[in-house]
C-alpha cells in the first residue's frame, strides 16, 4: 500500500513539473509582463562555441516564459494577504481595513536595529554643527523629525508588529534636546489629533495632514501659519505615488466606418470612428480590442498618424490598443498622446471626468486619467528609462 502511494506521489510530481515545458511546447513563452524584457531563447552554440552561460539562460527563459506565472504569482499574493495577513513585496506590511504601512518605518517601531549611543551622540553632533554653522551665517536652522503612521495609528496595524519601549528616534530626540538644538516633533504636533492626517494606502500626509506640518513648521520658526485652521477643498483623487503627466485633449471629429478600416484590423468592424491627429475605433467588446491583430501596411494606409483601437472594459472604463507603423513602432505599449484622444471619447460616453483606462498590449499598463477642460491628467506606474544631465551652454 505504501509502495502504490508512494509511485503515485511521485508521477504526481512530476506531472506537475511537466506543466511549465508542456504550456511552453504548446502555447510558447509567455510574452513579457509591465516593464520585464522577455528572457531570449537560450542556445546551446553560440558565435560557434560552447554556450558555458546555456544552463543558467535556459533557467531564466524557463521561469519567466512559463505562461501561468502571472497567475501563480497573484494567486501567492492574495492566500498571503487573506489568509496571512502579510504582502507578497518584502517592503509592505498590510495592516487593518485596507492600511499598507513600511517594513522600514516598521524595523524603528520594532526596536529592530537600534543604534548605539556612541552613534547616537555623533548623528546629534552631526545636526548641532550644521545649526551652528546656519546661525554662524545669519540664517534660522529647525531639525524636523517626521512622524511614522505606525505611530499614529497603532490600531490599523497587525498584532505580530512587536512595539518596543525604545527607538532610535526617541534617543536622537533626547539629544537634541540636551544640545540645544531646534526641532519639530511633528509625532506631539499630529498625536494631539484625532482625524486621520495620513493616507491609507501610502507613506505620504493627506491634504490635512500637511497642512498641519506645515503650521508646526512656520511656529516653530516663530512665523504665522494658520493653514490646518483655514477653508479646505478636497482634491478628487489622490494619485499618491505615482507619476502624473498633463496632456492636451485632443478634439475629435466623427469619421465615416470603412472597410479599410476592418480590414487594416484583420476583420474587426467598428461601431464608430473618431479623427484627431489620429484615428480612434470604438467597438463594443473588450476581447475584440484585446486580440486583435492588425496588417501594419494596412494601418500605414489609413488616415491619421496613429491608429487606437478602444472599447469599454468590465474591470476598468476602457481598454485600448495602439498601434504606430508610420513611426515604426508596431504598438506602443502604453501610449500617453493615444489617450489624449481616447479619454475625451470615454468621458463624454460614459458621463465622469475621471476613468480608470488599461492598455492591453502585450506589455499592458494602467492609466489613472482625469479631463479638465482641454486638458488630461494622466497617471501611473514608471519605470526608470535614462538619468542623465543636460548642460546648457
Amino acid at each position: 500500500m505504501k509502495k502504490r502511494w508512494l509511485c503515485a506521489f511521485i508521477a504526481l510530481f512530476f506531472l506537475v513539473c511537466s506543466v511549465p515545458l508542456t504550456t511552453m511546447c504548446l502555447a510558447g513563452p509567455a510574452p513579457a509582463a509591465a516593464n520585464e524584457i522577455a528572457a531570449p531563447k537560450p542556445k546551446l552554440i553560440r558565435r560557434g562555441t560552447l554556450n558555458t552561460a546555456f544552463l543558467s539562460e535556459l533557467s531564466a527563459y524557463a521561469s519567466r516564459g512559463f505562461r501561468p506565472r502571472l497567475w501563480c504569482i497573484t494567486a501567492w499574493d492574495a492566500v498571503c494577504a487573506r489568509l496571512f495577513g502579510a504582502s507578497e513585496n518584502d517592503d509592505v506590511v498590510l495592516g487593518r481595513d485596507g492600511w499598507l504601512f513600511y517594513f522600514t518605518a516598521a524595523d524603528d517601531r520594532a526596536g529592530a536595529g537600534l543604534l548605539p549611543e556612541a552613534e547616537i551622540w555623533r548623528c546629534a553632533r552631526n545636526v548641532y554643527l550644521m545649526q551652528e554653522y546656519a546661525e554662524s551665517q545669519g540664517a534660522r536652522f529647525l531639525f524636523v523629525m517626521p512622524n511614522a503612521k505606525y505611530d499614529l495609528y497603532p490600531q490599523y496595524t497587525r498584532a505580530y508588529v512587536r512595539v518596543a519601549e525604545g527607538r532610535n528616534v526617541d534617543a536622537l530626540q533626547a539629544r537634541l534636546a540636551e544640545m540645544g538644538v531646534a526641532y519639530c516633533d511633528m509625532y506631539a504636533l499630529f498625536s494631539a489629533q484625532d482625524e486621520v492626517l495620513y493616507w491609507h494606502t501610502d507613506s505620504h500626509w493627506n491634504g490635512r495632514g500637511a497642512a498641519l506640518a506645515a503650521d508646526g513648521i512656520l511656529t516653530s520658526l516663530g512665523r504665522e501659519g494658520g493653514w490646518f485652521d483655514g477653508e479646505f477643498t478636497a482634491a478628487p483623487e489622490h494619485r499618491g505615488d505615482l507619476y502624473e503627466m498633463d496632456f492636451p485633449a485632443y478634439e475629435l471629429k466623427s469619421v465615416p466606418v470603412t472597410q479599410a478600416m476592418a480590414d487594416a484590423m484583420n476583420g474587426a468592424m467598428p461601431k464608430a470612428a473618431y479623427m484627431g491627429r489620429d484615428l480612434l475605433c470604438v467597438f463594443d467588446d473588450e476581447e475584440t480590442v484585446r486580440h486583435m491583430t492588425v496588417d501594419q501596411e494596412k494601418v500605414r494606409a489609413l488616415d491619421g498618424l496613429l491608429l487606437h483601437a478602444t472599447a469599454p472594459g468590465k474591470d476598468v472604463d476602457c481598454v485600448s490598443r495602439s498601434f504606430a507603423p508610420k513611426c515604426n513602432v508596431a504598438e506602443d505599449p502604453v501610449c500617453g498622446s493615444g489617450h489624449c484622444h481616447i479619454v475625451p471619447y470615454w468621458v463624454k460616453a460614459l458621463g465622469k471626468d475621471s476613468l480608470v483606462a488599461y492598455q492591453a498590449s502585450p506589455r499592458g499598463g494602467t492609466l489613472y486619467c482625469t479631463q479638465m477642460g482641454e486638458r488630461i491628467k494622466m497617471s501611473g506606474k514608471a519605470a526608470v528609462y535614462s538619468v542623465a544631465d543636460i548642460n546648457i551652454g
